[in-house]
C-alpha cells in the first residue's frame, strides 16, 4: 500500500502545474523521500541494537532446528497473486482516461480489498468498508482544510497521522484509510492555490472506481481443483 501511496503523493506534489500538480522539484521530492526512509531505517536499527544491549543477546531469537522455514507458494497463493496482477492492470487501464495522477488511489483502494477464493461475501463487505473509511477520512480532511495548517504544524500533523496509521493498519484497514485519506490529501493540497474540495471529490471517485474494479475481479470464474484419487498416487 505504502509503495503506491508514496508514488501517488510524490507525483501529485512534483507534477507540473499545467497538469494539476504542485510543480515542486522532482529531485527535491525524491531526496526528501530518501531522507525520511533513511531516518526511519536508522530508528529501527537503533531500536534493535538497544534491545540487544539491554538483554545481552540477539534481539530476534533464532528459529529452532525443527521449525518450518522458507517461502512456499501454494496454488491458492499463485491464484491470489494472479488476481492482484489483473486488478492492477485493470486499474491502470481505467485510470488512463482520467489521467496518470488518478492511477495511484484507484490501485491502492483495489489492492486493499482481499480477493480470496473462499469468501466472496466477505470481500464485498470489506470493499464497502474501505469506501466508508475513505468517506470518513475525507470528512476529516475537509474539516482540517478550514484550519491553516502549514510549516511545522503541517509536519507534526502528518507525523501524528503516519504514526496512528502504523498502529492500526495491521488490525483494521478501514480505520487505517480513515487516517490515510487526510494524510494524502494534506500532502497533495499543501501547495498554495490547491482546491481542497476538488481534491477530496477526486479521491472519493477514484476510491469508488478502485472498489468497483476489485468487485469486478471477484466475479471472475474460479478454477476448481479436481481431487486426485489415492489410487493414482499409489506406487505399483
Amino acid at each position: 500500500m505504502f509503495v503506491v501511496l508514496v508514488y501517488g503523493s510524490a507525483a501529485a506534489v512534483a507534477a507540473p502545474v499545467a497538469a494539476g500538480g504542485g510543480g515542486e522539484s522532482p529531485e527535491l521530492v525524491v531526496a526528501l523521500i530518501a531522507l525520511g526512509s533513511f531516518f526511519a531505517l536508522a530508528l529501527a536499527v537503533l531500536a534493535a541494537v538497544a534491545e540487544r544491549l539491554r538483554h545481552g543477546g540477539p534481539a530476534v531469537q533464532p528459529s529452532a532446528p525443527g521449525d518450518a522455514t522458507g517461502f512456499h507458494l501454494t496454488a491458492d497463493h499463485r491464484a491470489f497473486v494472479l488476481r492482484m496482477i489483473i486488478v492492477t492492470v485493470a486499474c491502470v487501464l481505467v485510470s488512463i482516461p482520467l489521467g496518470a495522477g488518478h492511477a495511484a488511489v484507484i490501485v491502492m483502494t483495489a489492492l486493499s480489498i482481499p480477493i480470496p477464493y473462499t469468501s466472496r461475501s466477505l470481500s464485498v463487505l470489506r470493499s464497502a468498508d474501505r469506501v466508508f473509511g475513505v468517506l470518513v477520512g475525507s470528512a476529516i480532511f475537509l474539516a482540517l482544510s478550514f484550519i491553516p495548517v502549514r510549516g511545522v504544524i503541517l509536519g507534526l500533523v502528518l507525523g501524528l497521522l503516519q504514526g496512528l496509521i502504523a498502529l492500526v493498519v495491521t488490525r483494521n484497514f478501514a480505520v487505517a484509510l480513515v487516517l490515510v485519506t487526510p494524510l494524502s490529501l494534506l500532502i497533495a493540497t499543501s501547495v498554495p492555490g490547491s482546491d481542497p474540495f476538488g481534491a477530496t471529490t477526486g479521491w472519493i471517485l477514484e476510491s469508488v472506481a478502485g472498489a468497483a474494479v476489485a468487485a469486478a475481479v471477484l466475479g471472475l470464474p474460479e478454477r476448481r481443483r479436481v481431487p486426485v484419487s489415492p489410487r493414482r498416487n499409489a506406487v505399483t
